[in-house]
């Protein structure tokens, strides 16, 4: 593009020129309109290079080619050609903007479906890990220890039932000649195991632990009866145990004592030990 100072001599159609000349040079604009305004003066100095021409070639203009009628039509050229380059610019901002929208709407809504996506499989990792957490076999419902019940509304002849069994051991007796344990009498073996427990020095020992009575079992076993349940759980502890009964009586040990129990509904033919009845 061609650019000259003007001059008083100048056509209406070539300070037109300089004007947009001077806007592409000093305006900061995109460059498709910088493109379509250079091409609009290109268009015009070819124009007024052609009335120059024209000019040279006979000195009395026709009514048809006057300067005026010539502007009018270059100016119309030129409002055309610019109004055709701003709604192509027009129309590529408009589908951007929808392109725009269109985009951000598809990703709230994919935000919100990740969102609602967690929080179920949350719920369904949750439901799956109590599933795995609270169940078990029936081997292990059948030998696990039941939970304590509340006691508030127990019979109280039961519950004191419960705690003396929870002061008593079992004694498993080797009689001997040597060690005629079972032919004593209940105070001499009542004696005799207060001082083994007597004998044993221990950090944990309960505050005077000591038993209270011994009787004696058809199968030749003796039932010691502590003053307390915690007597009784100290006396049984695996570093407690084989000092007291050493003591007490040799070649006797301490037995877990065992009771029947009846199960309704429960096939006579069942056997914990084998692994297809459970």
């Amino acid at each position: 593009m061609q650019t000259c100072s003007p001059s008083p001599n100048h056509t209406p159609l070539h300070r037109i020129v300089l004007a947009l000349a001077r806007v592409i040079k000093k305006e900061k604009l995109d460059k498709s309109t910088k493109e379509s305004l250079d091409e609009i003066i290109t268009y015009m100095q070819d124009k007024e290079a052609k009335e120059q021409q024209r000019k040279s070639i006979t000195e009395i203009p026709s009514e048809d080619n006057t300067p005026g009628k010539n502007i009018r039509s270059d100016l119309a050229d030129m409002h055309k050609a610019l109004t055709i380059q701003l709604n192509g610019i027009q129309d590529t901002l408009n589908m951007t903007l929808t392109s725009t929208d269109k985009l951000l709407k598809a990703s709230k809504e994919a935000a919100a479906n990740t969102i609602d996506l967690t929080s179920k499989i949350g719920k369904v990792t949750d439901t799956a890990d109590k599933i795995v957490t609270e169940t078990s076999k029936y081997r292990d419902a059948v030998l696990s220890k039941p939970a304590q019940s509340n006691r508030s509304n127990t019979n109280p002849k039961v519950l004191g039932d419960l705690e003396h069994k929870a002061r008593q051991i079992l004694i498993m007796i080797h009689n001997t000649a040597e060690n005629d344990t079972l032919n004593k009498s209940i105070t001499e073996l009542t004696t005799k195991a207060n001082e083994a427990i007597g004998t044993i020095e221990a950090m944990d020992k309960p505050k005077e632990a000591k038993v209270k009575t011994i009787f004696k079992t058809h199968k030749g076993t003796l039932v010691l009866i502590f003053n307390s349940k915690e007597a009784a759980r100290w006396i049984k502890l695996p570093e407690i145990d084989p000092a007291f009964t050493l003591a007490f009586s040799e070649g006797s040990y301490i037995s877990e004592r065992k009771f029947n129990l009846v199960i309704p509904r429960v096939p006579i033919t069942f056997d914990p030990k084998e692994e297809p009845h459970l």
